[in-house]
């Protein structure tokens, strides 16, 4: 249908379609997606989904980050072998030491609320600057 759309347009104009991933479904399946635009990885949904937690009790990252990073690891390494986007949003795009972490694994695209930008303006310039 988009496409669709898109030739009936009759410019050059493309649009582009992404996706939100937010399940372990999609999270397994992602080879499905190779032909998306971009991808947006819901951190909010998934960690809810994977680890069986509350949004409550997402402020407690430190007993599921370090395998959420290692899950995300060959989502950053399909996005990249497929020429996709790759965008992180939710609350653990908000905390500086996550993002850290996932500048480490190579996202580099973040959508945080306006009260985060300054204090995570801070850890991704001193990240760039090592």
């Amino acid at each position: 249908l988009v496409f669709r759309i898109q030739e009936q347009l009759k410019n050059d104009s493309k649009i582009e379609i992404g996706m939100m991933l937010e399940t372990k479904l999609a999270l397994d399946n992602l080879d499905k997606f190779k032909d998306v635009d971009f991808i947006s990885l819901g951190t909010n949904d998934l960690t809810s989904e994977l680890y069986h937690i509350s949004r409550d009790e997402m402020s407690n990252y430190s007993r599921y980050i370090n395998d959420l990073i290692f899950r995300l690891q060959s989502v950053v390494l399909f996005c990249k072998n497929n020429d996709i986007c790759l965008s992180v949003c939710g609350e653990l795009a908000s905390v500086e030491e996550v993002t850290r972490m996932f500048l480490n694994i190579g996202i580099r695209n973040f959508s945080v609320s306006v009260s985060s930008v300054k204090s995570l303006e801070v850890v991704v310039k001193d990240y760039f600057e090592e």
